[in-house]
């Protein structure tokens, strides 16, 4: 009985490289900046402070998130593309 390991290697490789795009994207997005009375209702000014604040938080997050991710799949890729080879290698000395 044989079993089968299938890893879509550039798929890998393509996520990762997409994953870098957006934690760059939400670096460099513009943080949100105070209303300065625009809201026209101190509490829809406070609401929307809050909300600003908030998102800055969770931009880093994500952020940090994306790139954690997208290094950890640009090493998957890397490991199964030298394990493929490394098989390669191997069963060429057994034909």
């Amino acid at each position: 009985m044989s079993s089968t390991i299938k890893a879509d290697i550039q798929g890998l490789a393509d996520a990762s490289s997409q994953l870098e795009t957006i934690e760059s994207r939400l670096k460099s997005a513009e943080r949100t900046i105070p209303l300065g009375g625009a809201a026209g209702h101190p509490e829809l000014e406070e609401a929307m402070h809050d909300f600003a604040r908030k998102w800055d938080i969770k931009r880093e997050q994500l952020a940090e998130n994306a790139g954690d991710l997208s290094k950890a799949l640009a090493e998957a890729s890397k490991t199964y593309a030298d394990c493929e080879t490394q098989i390669v290698k191997a069963t060429k000395g057994q034909e």
